[in-house]
């Protein structure tokens, strides 16, 4: 059994993994740009819509229906400043309110809007991130 500072010092170990995307920077200049406009858009959801986060988004729960129960306008979203600054937790735009269910509980939590799409048969089925053809490093 492993303890406590082996766990520790194994995490340590992979904190200095690169975290480089795995696609070729065109493809990765493309995906933040669209990401950016999503932002810059705003919240589009609207109360009872059936939403998921993201495959691309560091929202946990990718695929899993998600119902919105409140919204914020995006341009009085209170932010959150938890965290350390520069951390992806400092500063989050906290403009949608959700409901999912996680370990057979409803759970409630406030979300970005830009991380979420539309839940559909087929985003709940997609297991990936889709990826242009070309567009993955060897």
């Amino acid at each position: 059994m492993e303890n406590g500072f082996e766990e520790f010092l194994r995490n340590l170990a992979g904190a200095n993994k690169s975290t480089s995307p795995s696609i070729l920077p065109e493809a990765a200049i493309a995906r933040l740009r669209e990401a950016g406009e999503r932002y810059a858009v705003g919240n589009l959801f609207r109360i009872g819509d059936i939403v998921t986060p993201r495959k691309d988004s560091d929202v946990k729960g990718a695929g899993d229906p998600h119902v919105v129960i409140e919204t914020k306008d995006s341009s009085k979203a209170e932010f959150a400043f938890v965290g350390a600054p520069g951390s992806n937790t400092f500063g989050q735009r906290l403009d949608l309110r959700v409901l999912h269910i996680s370990n057979d509980r409803i759970v409630p939590h406030w979300v970005e809007s830009w991380q979420f799409e539309w839940w559909t048969e087929q985003t709940a089925a997609a297991d990936e991130i889709e990826i242009p053809v070309g567009a993955a490093r060897n």
